[in-house]
């Protein structure tokens, strides 16, 4: 008997790389255009976008009349779209980020009609066991990955999730090619014995690769190809249709830390160094003035969450990896200083907006740390603190009032200070 393949017909789409978000957005335009002519002939079943959804939302920029459209092809299950808004690198986002990533992604996608989904890590360069914790929070009980299973097997079962994984990967064009028919299944026959080592009755094949179009009349060439194969048969369909057809008996219980089988780009490795550490900071950043936001009513949430949105924009594993063109990494660093100019004003205008300490009295919020010293500026040098720097600017009282101007004569001098206080409860504002 013929082995059964589920093949899906998808494109993996990297924001920004060895091109410029701007050069792919045209390129991602041409590339979906040609999707919704093939599914409106009726020349594909359906297609898989990717797992993730920013860059549909950047399609509706330049298309918003096709909204509708999508929307129907979602609803009659011929477009799949998220669960992430991007496909962000596991190691060098934090919990807090993977799962604000996955609350975008299902967000937009649940407007457009998508209810189901796969947790979908066909690119990122390892993952950490919690992924299957992560995808469970949000109700998700299948994954599809590829880097850094090893030689474990296709399919198998962790924490009661579905996991399959892409023994050649999620890059295969050889149907994009002018092959003829014969050749083809040649190539096709060939790839279908290697990941056929790790898998059972049923095999899994992705169609498609990195900002690649939909093949043309993939009914057609699927229905000849089958003719030339040997020991194959391959059903165009979705990935959902794998999983149900597909028994989940082995278990595996580990960390996906193995490359040794994978090709990754030597500039991974190393490359970016100091955006990846801003990137930790500002995750740090935003969790802290979450906390600060909660604790006075979340007044500025929505400010937060644009800075969060931003943030996240860095994680697509391109852009934060570090691997991309200089213009690219400009670009990164430019969402960067976006946010850290919302989150400095937010946490200034937090602090601000608290009742005002009297002479010889500061305010001081406890996020739950051990404080001892802490450090402030202020216009006024506060008795028994120590002043460890000076710079010129505006008292905060005229920057943050709608009514006022500041103006020459406001500009004074800001001293930096740090005083010993004694202990605050956790999570509370004191005046000292």
């Amino acid at each position: 008997m013929k082995k059964k393949v589920f093949a899906y017909l998808h494109t993996h789409w990297d924001r920004e790389w060895y091109r410029s978000k701007e050069e792919f957005n045209i390129r991602l335009v041409e590339v979906l255009d040609g999707v919704l002519d093939e599914l409106k002939k009726k020349n594909a079943p359906c297609f898989y976008f990717d797992g993730q959804t920013a860059a549909l939302i950047d399609y509706l920029k330049f298309r918003p009349e096709k909204e509708e459209e999508i929307k129907a092809l979602i609803k009659e299950k011929k477009i799949y779209i998220g669960p992430f808004f991007v496909s962000s690198d596991s190691f060098l986002i934090n919990s807090y980020f993977m799962e604000k990533n996955l609350e975008l992604g299902i967000n937009f996608s649940k407007k457009m009609g998508q209810n189901e989904f796969i947790g979908y890590f066909p690119d990122s360069f390892g993952h950490s066991k919690e992924i299957t914790k992560l995808v469970k929070k949000f109700g998700i009980d299948k994954i599809v990955l590829w880097r850094g299973a090893g030689n474990i097997s296709a399919d198998f079962l962790m924490d009661d999730v579905k996991i399959t994984r892409l023994p050649q990967g999620y890059f295969f064009d050889a149907l994009h090619s002018k092959l003829n028919y014969f050749k083809k299944a040649e190539i096709v026959e060939k790839t279908l014995d290697k990941i056929a080592k790790f898998s059972k009755n049923n095999l899994l094949l992705p169609i498609g690769g990195d900002h690649l179009g939909i093949i043309k009349n993939a009914n057609k060439q699927i229905k000849e190809i089958n003719k030339h194969l040997k020991n194959y048969e391959i059903i165009l369909c979705s990935p959902f249709d794998y999983f149900e057809n597909t028994e989940y008996t082995e278990k595996y219980n580990g960390e996906f830390l193995d490359n040794s089988k994978n090709y990754i780009l030597g500039g991974v490795y190393s490359a970016r160094i100091n955006e990846k550490v801003k990137n930790f900071e500002l995750m740090n950043k935003i969790e802290k003035i979450t906390q600060l936001d909660n604790l006075e009513g979340q007044k500025y949430k929505v400010f937060i969450e644009n800075a969060v949105e931003k943030l996240i924009k860095n994680h697509a594993h391109d852009s934060i990896y570090g691997c991309s063109i200089d213009s690219v990494n400009n670009k990164v660093k430019k969402r960067f200083d976006d946010v850290s100019e919302i989150l400095n004003y937010v946490e200034r205008r937090i602090l601000f907006d608290q009742k005002k300490p009297k002479k010889g009295e500061i305010g001081v919020y406890n996020l739950g740390q051990n404080l001892n010293i802490i450090k402030f500026k202020s216009t006024k040098k506060v008795k028994n603190a120590q002043v460890i720097g000076k710079s010129k600017g505006f008292p905060e009282d005229i920057m943050f009032d709608i009514n006022k101007v500041p103006i020459t004569e406001d500009f004074c001098t800001i001293f930096e200070q740090i005083a010993e206080i004694e202990q605050t409860k956790e999570n509370t504002y004191s005046i000292l």
